[in-house]
């Protein structure tokens, strides 16, 4: 830990060092392992787009107190639009909800932007994953925010997405029964069962349904 002090940020970006760095955090003391944090600061942003470092943040989100880490959504607020979207950035939005949900920096996070975005992150390729930890790891007031953006007269096409079929499929498994049940009730509206049960993407939403049955939910025999 001692060696590591003041290149915390140089270590973070190389190969090798990151694991170090990774290791320190999660082995240090408490006060050790927020001082080699607190020496991120400033370069959070750079650090999410690097295939590198983006490991050395969530470790830190993981190992930290919330309010240790929270500088991490904080500087993450100035680039959101594009670190939700990017491929080892959407990364650190994912361990902040895990970890780091209730902390204001984060719920600032999701209802600035994924929230107000959640239909078109939904259909990312990257960003989707970030939509659907919401779904099933953020408060309840989170998850209904984003389930209440996702359904929509677009809700079936969603289901037929490449990826958005990922986000339906949480949206079935984690929220609400009410959710739940707009959500089948959209289905049935705005596409056939059969022609969704037999479609490459579209089957798993009459999956995710059927599981719901299975465990003892109502909403199968909608289908």
């Amino acid at each position: 830990v001692v060696r590591l002090q003041g290149a915390v940020l140089r270590w973070s970006f190389h190969p090798a060092g990151c694991r170090v760095v990774q290791a320190a955090l999660e082995l240090a003391s408490a006060d050790a392992a927020a001082a080699l944090a607190w020496e991120l600061r400033g370069a959070v942003r750079r650090a999410s787009e690097s295939k590198h470092a983006n490991f050395v943040l969530a470790k830190a989100v993981e190992v930290l107190p919330v309010e240790q880490s929270a500088f991490i959504a904080e500087e993450l607020l100035g680039c959101a639009k594009t670190a939700v979207r990017h491929q080892f950035g959407c990364r650190i939005f994912c361990r902040l909800i895990e970890h780091a949900g209730e902390h204001p920096a984060t719920a600032r996070l999701i209802d600035e932007e994924v929230v107000r975005t959640a239909l078109e992150l939904s259909r990312h390729e990257y960003a989707h994953y970030v939509v659907a930890h919401v779904l099933e790891h953020s408060l309840p007031e989170q998850r209904a925010a984003v389930a209440a953006a996702l359904l929509t007269d677009q809700f079936a096409r969603l289901a037929k997405h490449r990826y958005g079929r990922f986000v339906v499929e949480t949206l079935f498994t984690h929220c609400c029964a009410e959710d739940q049940t707009k959500a089948l009730k959209l289905l049935r509206q705005s596409a056939d069962p059969v022609n969704l049960a037999t479609h490459t993407n579209g089957h798993m939403a009459i999956e995710a349904v059927l599981r719901l049955s299975a465990d003892g939910g109502g909403v199968a025999g909608e289908v």
